[in-house]
């Protein structure tokens, strides 16, 4: 294969088929889409490509939840699934806010992670209420622990350049 050397767009490109694979590689070499000088063409492109990558995580953490919740045999462990599946979301979450995308795909990535939670929660929540054994008990779990609650994360650091800083860690971005 014949490795890509066309900048910017390469290295957005490398990154988000990782990330799609569930990667979190780190981001510090990536920079701004600015359609001002990728031009409109390559823009859309990328524009495609996060929606890809972020259909494809969601897809992955679908999978991830769904096996962590149906291992879930107390109502501790329900919780415990549910607090996992949401911090497996920090990489979305940062991703959706990272000032290195522009503000109108940052809020359309937003937009499409809180309708797809959103989605997840109510057929969470359907399924507690056809369990015939504790579904009352899982739906009201389901409820105090929702999927769909926004995730607090430190995000003040996102795109900003720390060349001092040593690399910790796994780097979202």
């Amino acid at each position: 294969m014949i490795p890509r050397t066309d900048g910017v767009y390469s290295d957005w490109v490398d990154w988000l088929v990782a990330f799609g694979k569930g990667r979190d590689l780190p981001a510090g070499h990536l920079h701004a889409i600015d359609p001002a000088t990728m031009g409109q063409a390559c823009v859309a492109r990328l524009y495609g490509r996060c929606g890809d990558a972020v259909g494809a995580r969601l897809q992955l953490w679908w999978a991830a939840i769904g096996r962590d919740l149906d291992r879930a045999r107390s109502a501790d462990e329900l919780r415990m699934a549910l607090s996992a599946a949401r911090a497996r979301l920090a990489p979305l979450e940062a991703l959706a806010r990272s000032a290195l995308l522009p503000q109108d795909l940052r809020g359309s990535l937003g937009e499409r992670l809180s309708r797809a939670l959103d989605d997840v929660q109510e057929q969470l929540e359907a399924r507690a209420a056809h369990q015939r054994v504790s579904g009352a008990g899982t739906l009201r779990i389901l409820r105090e622990h929702p999927v769909n609650r926004p995730v607090h994360f430190d995000l003040s650091g996102v795109g900003a350049a720390r060349p001092d800083a040593a690399v910790t860690g796994r780097s979202v971005l």
